[in-house]
């Protein structure tokens, strides 16, 4: 199983995405320093870990497994995901990670990479 993202998935968003969901102190060990190479380079920092706590900075969810499938229910924050109420998102996939980073492009409504307006 993996357990990290790829340089290409990191690519999937901008780098401005990409380090928004790092938080900023100079302090903080998950701290990011600019590199234009960024993906290649900080992509093993965006763990099944980080993954969980940036969906639960805006949201609830819910992991389980069906078959070889790894399986992701997003939820509003304020829900209960045991209270028997609908999802508002869900996804699959057989690594985890991938639902996960999938999930976080959801929550922060990242999309496709947009070619800049002069």
């Amino acid at each position: 199983m993996k357990q990290h993202l790829l340089p290409k998935q990191v690519l999937e968003v901008t780098k401005e995405q990409f380090y928004s969901l790092f938080p900023d102190d100079q302090h903080s060990v998950d701290r990011l320093v600019d590199r234009k190479d960024y993906a290649t380079f900080h992509h093993k920092k965006m763990t099944i870990g980080k993954l969980i706590k940036a969906i639960r900075i805006k949201n609830q969810l819910q992991i389980y497994t069906v078959d070889n499938l790894w399986c992701v229910q997003l939820f509003d924050s304020h829900i209960c995901a045991n209270d028997e109420v609908d999802c508002i998102w869900e996804n699959n996939s057989n690594e985890l990670v991938n639902v996960l980073w999938e999930a976080v492009k959801k929550v922060y409504e990242f999309t496709d990479k947009e070619v800049p307006h002069d």
